[in-house]
């Protein structure tokens, strides 16, 4: 189901906090924009923005908005 929530949102980068219930069923808790959303303290920033990049030139490349 957060999986079917998540690909009808209209756009490519945004997150969606989710949480487990005390009965089991999963909920979501915020969807934000991903452009203010903050990286944890102990994410590896580079690493992130490097496949971010990555991802959005191969996103460019199968809609033949950039070429190689």
């Amino acid at each position: 189901m957060l999986n079917e929530i998540a690909l009808s949102i209209k756009s490519n980068f945004f997150t969606m906090d989710v949480a487990k219930k005390t009965n089991g069923d999963w909920i979501i808790m915020e969807l934000g924009d991903g452009q203010v959303a903050g990286l944890p303290d102990n994410a590896d920033k580079e690493e992130f923005y490097h496949n971010l990049k990555q991802n959005t030139l191969q996103s460019s490349r199968v809609k033949g908005n950039l070429t190689p």
